[in-house]
């Protein structure tokens, strides 16, 4: 179900496309997110943050994710679309084995999980790699929580005490609080959507790995919308748009379908693979949707969106789902053996 694009090396675009990004909407502008027209905070991460945390400190958000996701905060991966997408815990899990595949790493290594949330995929990371993993977070109450939880598995003896932990960072400015050259990989599961600057995040992960350093991401890609859009489609960007808005995802702005890989190697990785997950997370979209309808126009009729992001993003996130994709970027910082396809070759 899952497409895989090589698109090998890619020429740098510095100057031509990456300083010619246009932001395709239709309801908001750069400049009502606090952002210039590149799509970037005037001084990164400083006006993101502000609702980065604003939207996990939500009431919606803390009980959503609980609730529905047990904490975890991305996709599921079903290998084929099915109108019954439980037990959602397997297919969490599933999303977090491709995310080890696609990092490619022998077991052992030192790894950052950027943006580690609740700290459950860092810790499955360690399950099925062994890796040392420092997680990063900007929000306090996420990084409690993961303090607790990998306490909890030192307890119990399922870690090595100081195999994994956590501590506050902004990878807009991760270089103030890791060692250049101090990671083996790096990975990035659904956060770098809130990145102010998403170049300068990914040259941040290029200097905090070592040669031959893995980058794994997982995010969402931008599709520009057509020039000739039905009333219909109007309506369904100007949503996806308030999404975008609502969710603290300015990235979205500047995604736009194939500018990631671009970015990627124009700071200097290589063997760069993109592989498109799209298909493989409707099951969730749809359980979404079924979710958010009924409350969503309760909400809309009151007027108070913003106050319920993940709903309103459950409905338009899957009515609008035809201008974005969900999408796995992976590459290798020159210096190490040569990866393909998810396996090392020494």
């Amino acid at each position: 179900m899952s497409t895989s694009v090589d698109i090998g090396a890619v020429p740098s675009a510095r100057g031509g496309m990456l300083a010619g990004l246009k932001m395709a909407s239709t309801s908001r502008t750069p400049d009502t997110l606090g952002l210039t027209s590149q799509g970037q905070d005037t001084e990164p991460g400083l006006d993101i943050k502000t609702r980065v945390l604003n939207y996990y400190n939500s009431l919606e958000s803390r009980l959503g994710y609980k609730l529905v996701l047990g904490g975890t905060r991305h996709f599921g991966y079903w290998e084929r679309d099915t109108y019954w997408p439980f037990p959602i815990n397997r297919a969490l899990r599933l999303m977090e084995e491709k995310l080890f595949e696609r990092l490619a790493l022998p077991p052992g290594g030192r790894v950052l999980d950027s943006g580690s949330g609740d700290g459950i995929v860092a810790l499955e990371m360690h399950r099925m790699g062994k890796y040392e993993v420092t997680g990063i977070d900007l929000v306090p109450r996420h990084l409690s929580h993961s303090w607790k939880r990998v306490a909890k598995a030192e307890r119990g003896g399922n870690i090595e005490k100081g195999k994994v932990k956590f501590k506050y960072a902004d990878f807009h400015h991760l270089l103030d609080e890791v060692q250049s050259g101090s990671f083996d990989g790096v990975y990035a599961i659904e956060t770098m959507a809130h990145a102010a600057d998403v170049p300068l995040v990914l040259s941040n992960f290029y200097q905090a790995l070592k040669p031959g350093g893995r980058l794994c991401i997982v995010d969402y890609e931008h599709i520009p919308a057509p020039e000739d859009m039905s009333d219909n489609e109007k309506l369904l960007k100007k949503a996806y748009d308030e999404v975008i808005d609502l969710g603290a995802m300015p990235a979205n702005w500047s995604n736009e379908e194939g500018t990631i890989e671009q970015w990627i190697a124009d700071v200097g990785f290589e063997n760069v693979r993109v592989v498109d997950y799209s298909p493989n997370i409707v099951p969730m979209l749809r359980l979404f949707f079924c979710l958010a309808i009924i409350p969503y126009f309760i909400i809309r009729f009151l007027g108070i969106e913003k106050y319920f992001v993940n709903t309103t993003a459950g409905v338009w996130g899957y009515r609008g789902r035809k201008y974005w994709r969900f999408k796995v970027w992976s590459a290798q910082k020159p210096g190490g053996p040569p990866t393909e396809n998810g396996q090392s070759h020494e």
